[in-house]
């Protein structure tokens, strides 16, 4: 019997095909991805890299201790030795398999999966991102496509190379494929569809649900979980979320802001009297109008310059660990950890560094201000005053 750690997404159907194709017994063993599955200490044992899927076979070759393989490339190959099918064991014949089970490790399911996160998951749209790993997604398609240039099969006959890269294919129409574009991918896609055992591979799990493309909170937060802050230790920052500068000449930099910002991808959210703020690039970038004694001096660059700079948060969780640390260096905590009413779900503390600079962090769940129509509203902070 084999235990398979398994969730339904494509390195997860790769595993149950194989199990399927090969009629081996098996058991699932749920993995909830979504909730966290994937960190829970038994199966960091199992799987120390606290990705699935896993197995722990209790009957491997020779008998023995029960023997536990990570990574879906390695569980194929271990299974198609276990079983002696679909691997071919003339050596020509078996390097070849080898490849191509590679080539989907590090190059087809890698880059198809950070296209459809870019696509679909990321809490911002990343032009580039979108546009780079859609490029290469393509690029691999065509490479499938000519390899399967009069082939039936990826490498010889039906084999763990299939196995490795039919499951990525499936996700072609939610990545906007144009299959007809690659009809040698289609006509093997089309023809693997029709095999019964892959079809029961594929059906694995079907009432945990399917990949939808899109993330709850929950999801998001162990989806994007680092180890560090699972251990109790350090958090990670997520990036810079913004600066706020405060501008001597407000209507000539407010011109010229809106004309560089929205060139460089960042979005206008709010334009006020005394305040515009663009986000994008996973960063913003707001400018405010100075108190009436300063208007009109140059900036000099070993004098004061920002309003304060904001450090972004992976978690509401993280923001707390980062206030208690604060405290802890006998910082000043100016306000918060609190809940402001700058974006739907924006929890953030300021506090202050030895000289007085204003510093924040904070946690913005999902696309925050680019999620919904809700303005901006930054009446939250008692120093500012934004609309006399």
């Amino acid at each position: 019997m084999i235990d398979a750690y398994y969730w339904p997404t494509p390195n997860g159907w790769k595993i149950s095909i194989a199990l399927e194709e090969m009629g081996l017994d098996y058991r699932v063993v749920p993995v909830n991805i979504g909730r966290g599955g994937q960190f829970e200490p038994d199966f960091l044992k199992i799987s120390p890299n606290n990705r699935m899927p896993a197995i722990v076979d209790h009957d491997p070759p020779g008998g023995g201790e029960p023997v536990s393989v990570f990574e879906s490339g390695a569980i194929l190959l271990y299974l198609a030795e276990k079983t002696g099918r679909f691997l071919p064991t003339d050596l020509r014949g078996r390097l070849e398999v080898i490849e191509w089970v590679m080539w989907q490790m590090g190059g087809l399911g890698p880059m198809l999966g950070q296209s459809g996160h870019f696509r679909f998951y990321a809490p911002e749209t990343i032009p580039y991102a979108v546009e780079r790993y859609t490029n290469e997604m393509l690029r691999l398609y065509g490479v499938l496509d000519r390899r399967l240039a009069g082939r039936d099969y990826i490498a010889g006959d039906y084999s763990i190379a299939d196995m490795a890269c039919w499951p990525w294919v499936i996700t072609y129409k939610r990545q906007e494929v144009d299959l007809d574009s690659f009809p040698n991918v289609k006509r093997w896609y089309k023809g693997l569809q029709q095999r019964p055992a892959l079809r029961r591979g594929y059906e694995v799990g079907r009432e945990f649900g399917r990949p939808t493309g899109q993330w709850d909170e929950e999801a998001r937060k162990h989806l994007y979980a680092h180890p560090q802050s699972r251990s109790g230790g350090m958090i990670q920052i997520n990036g810079m979320a913004h600066v706020i500068l405060t501008v001597s000449r407000f209507e000539e930099s407010r011109e010229f802001y809106c004309g560089l910002l929205p060139f460089l991808g960042l979005q206008k959210v709010y334009d006020g009297n005394n305040f515009v703020y663009h986000v994008g690039g996973r960063t913003a970038l707001g400018i405010q109008r100075p108190a009436p004694e300063y208007e009109g001096e140059r900036f000099e660059q070993n004098r004061v310059g920002l309003h304060h700079l904001c450090f972004r948060a992976r978690s509401r969780e993280d923001v707390d660990k980062a206030a208690a640390k604060v405290r802890e260096l006998g910082g000043k905590i100016d306000r918060g950890p609190l809940e402001g009413d700058f974006a739907p779900g924006y929890y953030y503390f300021v506090f202050e560094d030895p000289d007085g600079i204003r510093l924040e962090l904070n946690y913005v769940p999902g696309k925050g201000l680019l999620a919904t129509e809700t303005p901006m509203s930054p009446s939250d902070d008692p120093d500012w005053d934004q609309n006399p």
